[in-house]
């Protein structure tokens, strides 16, 4: 499932940025931005990443802000990963997917972040976890679905935690 990220920190006048939501209504990014929400050095290279997201149009960031991966972490042609982009700062990388591959101005799923010291490691989950993904045929969720998952996901965890 999909959700724009209108109300978020990234705002691009060209393209849209989509969070990717489980089932359970959790999202990897967020859960990755949660966990280290304190660190001084995060949010310096988050605020870092969502300016390039902001301003991202066509190619005009350099390969250093932004570039397709690698062909040595895209396996298997048939799956996403073949339009799996990274945006990147000194010392964090945010994972898309871009929705439409033959526009230059597509908008992108934001499927994963991490950190470059894990970069590797981080490629293999991601291999793992979105192989089958197809962003084209994910659903968009309004807040309010997504609301309603988490509940529904919060209700479930505390009837496991009682058992």
């Amino acid at each position: 499932m999909l959700q724009y990220d209108g109300d978020g920190d990234v705002c691009n006048l060209y393209c849209k940025y989509y969070l990717l939501y489980g089932e359970n209504g959790k999202n990897e990014f967020e859960e990755i931005v949660n966990d280290h929400r304190e660190e001084t050095v995060f949010v310096e290279e988050i605020h870092k990443l969502h300016a390039s997201m902001n301003i991202l149009h066509g190619n005009n960031l350099p390969r250093e802000k932004f570039h397709s991966l690698p062909t040595k972490y895209r396996k298997n042609g048939n799956d996403c990963l073949r339009d799996l982009w990274e945006f990147k700062t000194k010392h964090m990388r945010v994972y898309v997917v871009k929705m439409d591959p033959t526009k230059g101005d597509s908008d992108f799923c934001i499927i994963y972040a991490g950190f470059k010291t894990e970069q590797g490691n981080d490629i293999k989950f991601i291999r793992k976890k979105f192989r089958h993904l197809d962003v084209h045929k994910a659903r968009t969720i309004s807040n309010e679905e997504l609301e309603e998952l988490r509940a529904a996901q919060h209700q479930e965890d505390a009837e496991d935690q009682l058992t």
